[in-house]
Order: structure tokens, then C-alpha cells, then sequence
């Protein structure tokens, strides 16, 4: 299932990699991505390995600049509970603008959100360079 974590975007960036916090569980594949709020994918890292033991996975990415706004980070993963996460109860990060997607491998060009319904959200995100304007 395809985990959808709301960002929102102050100013004009440049959006250079993308990053999740694995955990020491689990193998298997990861992909992580950038979405814009109408379910367009910007970035992906396409189908990588999970790294093995706690890690930071950092992602490099052709670069992609955004304005301001609201985008997703996106996480899809073959292995489950191999990522920290954020555990609370579904209502609150639905409150928040967590959304999903049923099971798709790899991330799609095309998202489509749908209510959150999980208990969690994966630590990630994305690293960016301010725009002069």
C-alpha cells in the first residue's frame, strides 16, 4: 500500500533527493517519490534495495523545481514495519492530509488518493534548494 505524506511548500525550491528512515527490520525493495496535490508524479526513486540495519536512504533525483503549495511525499515498500514511523491513531493523520493508495509496485505516474485508513506514517521526506525569485 502506498503511503501519501502531505508537504507544504512556503516558497519556490529545488528538490534534489528524496529520503525515508529505515528501520533494522525487513528487507526487500523500497520506492519513495514526490507527487503534486492533483496526484501527478514529479520524482521517484524507482525500485531500490532497503538498506540493511537502521540507515537514513537518501535518493538522488534530476532536479525538480516547485512553487509553493501542497505536494506528497510518497513511500511504497514490499516488506512491511521497516521504516520508523509516526504511529497514531488513522483519524488524527487523516486530520493531517495522510492519504493512501491500494497495493501498487512501484509507485505509479498517476496517484489515486484515497482515505487513510492506517495507524502510521513513514519518517521521510524531501531535501531542497531556495529558487531566487
Amino acid at each position: 500500500m502506498v503511503v501519501y505524506v502531505p508537504l507544504i511548500i512556503r516558497d519556490r525550491v529545488t528538490v534534489s533527493k528524496l529520503w525515508v528512515a529505515c528501520g533494522e527490520s525487513g528487507a526487500g525493495s523500497l520506492d519513495i517519490g514526490l507527487f503534486t496535490a492533483s496526484g501527478v508524479q514529479l520524482a521517484s526513486s524507482g525500485s531500490q534495495t532497503k538498506p540493511a540495519g537502521p540507515a537514513e536512504y537518501v535518493h538522488d533525483v534530476t532536479d525538480v523545481v516547485i512553487d509553493r503549495g501542497i505536494y506528497y511525499f510518497a513511500l511504497v515498500s514490499t516488506t512491511t514495519n521497516s521504516f520508523y514511523q509516526f504511529v497514531l491513531n488513522a483519524p488524527v493523520l487523516t486530520a493531517a492530509g495522510v492519504l493512501q493508495q491500494a497495493s501498487t509496485w512501484p509507485l505509479p505516474s498517476s496517484a489515486t488518493f484515497a482515505a487513510n485508513t492506517r495507524t502510521y506514517s513513514p519518517v521521510g521526506g524531501i531535501l531542497t534548494n531556495t529558487v531566487a525569485s
